[in-house]
């Protein structure tokens, strides 16, 4: 937050680009228990997350400078399974290239399997933006609706990512 001796008030500035997803788990008896979800960059040079320097201009902006960092994030389930919408945190970048997110399910009688949803366009997380990357169910049997088995020769581009901004500054 940032004020000024005039105005007292203070200014809350997002400096985190948020990607949003959905997850609906089935039991593990009938659907898949979806363990985990990692969102990652095609391009390895990509910083998501890590350290980082947050500069606030004089227009109240701020300004993100990538330090040391990953070009992936995980979500991981804290009890069961991931059930619900969730909210990650990443650094803004453009990713050249596009993405990849991969779900680890674990379902009765089977090993884990990890299905997977990419892109190969070129997207930019921007500063104080969500980005939701879709709906994922996994409470039919034999399959993770909105993604493919990574052992399936096809794999779907990600349709047009919605984009809409927090707050407007």
């Amino acid at each position: 937050a940032s004020t000024t001796v005039e105005d007292k008030k203070f200014l809350f500035k997002n400096v985190t680009s948020l990607l949003k997803i959905n997850i609906k788990s089935g039991d593990g008896t009938t659907g898949k228990k979806v363990k985990y979800v990692r969102f990652v960059a095609n391009d390895t040079s990509a910083k998501l997350t890590g350290a980082f320097t947050a500069t606030i201009g004089t227009d109240g902006v701020a300004t993100v400078t990538p330090g040391t960092g990953n070009n992936s994030v995980l979500l991981q389930a804290e009890g069961d399974a991931l059930n619900g919408t969730y909210y990650i945190s990443v650094l803004p970048a453009t990713l050249n290239g596009g993405f990849k997110i991969l779900l680890e399910t674990e379902c009765a009688g089977y090993s884990q399997e990890i299905y997977v949803r990419k892109s190969s366009g070129n997207i930019t997380l921007n500063r104080n933006e969500i980005v939701d990357l879709g709906s994922y169910d996994a409470t039919a049997t034999g399959t993770v609706n909105g993604a493919k088995g990574i052992k399936e020769s096809f794999i779907s581009d990600v349709p047009s990512l919605a984009h809409s901004s927090i707050y407007s500054f």
